[in-house]
């Protein structure tokens, strides 16, 4: 995601587990758990930005259990201005 050109300037990660039907590429502590560790990613772009994004995954990083969904976002921005910590 770092090097997809241009930029991406904000994105957001987390580890999350995934529940499903198929277990084929789960490691042993995955299948005893009954679930798989998954990386959640999520950032808000343009529809021809993500479109453009998506080829690139598809291209670069053909992983068979990547799933995505694109949704429009009637709006996004930030409760309060971020200000920068004064120092001391």
């Amino acid at each position: 995601m770092l090097a997809s050109e241009p930029q991406i300037t904000g994105f957001t990660t987390w580890q999350a587990e995934g529940h499903g039907e198929s277990f084929e590429t789960a490691n042993n502590s995955e299948r005893v758990r009954g679930r798989v560790v998954r990386t959640v990613f999520v950032t808000i772009l343009e529809k021809p930005r993500a479109e453009k994004l998506i080829a690139e995954l598809r291209e670069q990083a053909p992983i068979a259990h990547m799933i995505y969904w694109v949704e429009p976002v009637s709006q996004f921005g930030r409760m309060t201005s971020v200000q920068s910590i004064p120092s001391e």
